[in-house]
């Protein structure tokens, strides 16, 4: 009983981490800008950490995630693609460098005020799992472990994907 209540009170303090918001509370220039880009929108959230708003968001079976600065200001744009519209070049580089790890999932990110294009691909092999930043020509950015626990605790926020 002692480890169920510390489980789900270590659930509870990281769930936190980010405020949900209702929508009421989200200024209307931030709701509209988004209604402009997306409309169909289902299982909207919103989260403030104090400084960012950010709409997560499922539509036609994907994840998005926008965030705004207090100004409506777009300033970053994740959106789950399906993996037969993940770039091939992207796709055939995994499968040569991570050859017993399974692509999972892709996304495109935009960086609205640089206008940086990156790929984002997901790969597991068991319990291992990483995500691979890739700039639109190709080129490994970034490679970040993520661990089952993380997984875990962004999907239980709503915040992964």
């Amino acid at each position: 009983m002692k480890l169920l209540c510390i489980l789900f009170l270590v659930l509870c303090l990281g769930a936190c981490s980010r405020e949900w918001q209702p929508r009421q509370n989200v200024p209307l220039a931030i709701q509209q800008k988004l209604v402009v880009e997306y409309q169909g929108v289902k299982s909207l959230r919103w989260y403030y950490d104090g400084e960012y708003y950010t709409a997560h968001f499922r539509r036609a079976s994907y994840n998005y995630l926008f965030k705004f600065d207090t100004q409506a200001t777009l300033l970053h744009r994740s959106e789950e693609i399906p993996l037969r519209d993940f770039p091939t070049h992207i796709k055939n580089w995994v499968a040569v460098n991570y050859p017993t790890y399974q692509l999972r999932k892709g996304a495109i990110e935009l960086e609205t005020l640089k206008k940086d294009t990156i790929y984002r691909a997901e790969i597991q092999r068991g319990m291992k799992y990483y995500d691979l930043y890739f700039s639109s020509s190709c080129n490994l950015l970034e490679k970040k472990v993520v661990f089952p626990e993380d997984k875990k605790q962004q999907l239980f926020t709503g915040l992964y994907w």
